[in-house]
C-alpha cells in the first residue's frame, strides 16, 4: 500500500513536469522515483535509435551519478549487438531480470569506472512495435520480482510519454513561430477573417488577425477583432462581388 502510494506520488510529479524541462532531468527524476520505489542503488535510461540496432546513452539516477559510477558515456552511442546483458530487454523487447548477475554467463563485463552490480532489472519501452527506450535499475538487497518490473515499466512508460507530450507542444511551438514570423514579415498585406451568414448568404466578416502591411497597405488601423462593416461602412452595399466571393471561398473551401 505504501509502495502504490509513492507509485502515485511520482506519477503525479512526472505529470507535471512540462514541456520546457529538459529531457535528461526528466529522465534522472524517473531513475531517483524508481531507486526509492524499489531500493535500488544505480538506475540508467537510455534511448534507442528507430534503426533498433544503436544505444544512446542519455541519462543516470542521482545516487549513480554522485556515489556509484565514473565511467563516461554521456552523448555515446553504440551497436545493440555489442552491448552486454543489460540491453537483452531491448533485443527481446521484453523486461529482463538479472537476480544474480555476477555469475550471468556471456556478460560482456563493464567499462572503467562503472559500478559494481549485483543484481539488475531493465525494461524496456515500446511503441508501435518498437523498442524506443530502455530503463534499468540494480543493486536492490533482495531479489527483483514482478511488482519491481510493474513499478519500473509505468515509470518509465509515463517518462516516455511525458516526453513526446513535451516533443509535440515543442514542435507546435516551434510551427507557430514559423507561422507568425512568416505572417508578419510578408511584404504582401495579408488577413486572417471569419465570415457570418443570415440565411445561407454572406452578410459580414471579422478580422481575426493581420500583418502590418495589411494595416499600411489599406490604411485601416487596429483591425485585428472588428468587422469589416464598423471599419468600412457601407462595403456590403457598396462591393456585393466582394462578399459573394468571400462567402463561397468560406464555404467551400477553394
Amino acid at each position: 500500500r505504501k509502495r502504490d502510494e509513492m507509485l502515485l506520488q511520482a506519477r503525479l510529479q512526472l505529470s507535471e513536469m512540462d514541456a520546457a524541462t529538459d529531457y535528461a532531468l526528466l529522465m534522472q527524476r524517473t531513475l531517483d522515483m524508481a531507486e526509492a520505489l524499489t531500493g535500488s542503488h544505480i538506475g540508467f535510461f537510455h534511448f534507442v535509435a528507430g534503426d533498433q540496432k544503436t544505444i544512446a546513452l542519455q541519462a543516470w539516477s542521482t545516487n549513480t551519478i554522485e556515489n556509484m559510477c565514473t565511467a563516461e558515456g554521456a552523448g555515446m552511442s553504440y551497436d545493440v549487438g555489442k552491448a552486454g546483458a543489460w540491453a537483452d530487454a531491448i533485443r527481446t523487447r521484453r523486461p529482463v531480470v538479472h537476480n544474480d548477475y555476477a555469475s550471468l554467463a556471456g556478460k560482456k563485463g563493464l567499462p572503467e569506472g562503472h559500478a559494481a552490480v549485483s543484481r539488475l532489472i531493465t525494461v524496456p519501452v515500446v511503441r508501435h512495435g518498437k523498442v524506443v527506450a530502455a530503463i534499468g535499475i540494480g543493486n536492490k538487497a533482495q531479489p527483483y520480482d514482478d511488482a519491481d518490473i510493474e513499478v519500473l515499466a509505468q515509470l518509465a512508460n509515463l517518462a516516455w510519454d511525458t516526453i513526446e507530450v513535451n516533443k509535440a507542444e515543442q514542435a507546435l511551438r516551434l510551427s507557430e513561430e514559423t507561422y507568425r514570423s512568416l505572417f508578419d514579415h510578408l511584404l504582401n498585406g495579408l488577413a486572417h477573417c471569419r465570415m457570418a451568414f443570415e440565411d445561407g448568404r454572406p452578410s459580414d466578416f471579422i478580422y481575426l488577425n493581420v500583418n502590418d502591411n495589411f494595416e499600411k497597405l489599406t490604411g485601416l488601423k487596429d483591425v485585428a477583432g472588428r468587422w469589416v462593416s464598423e471599419l468600412i461602412p457601407g462595403i456590403r452595399e457598396s462591393d456585393p462581388e466582394l462578399f459573394e466571393i468571400y462567402g463561397r471561398v468560406a464555404m467551400g473551401g477553394e
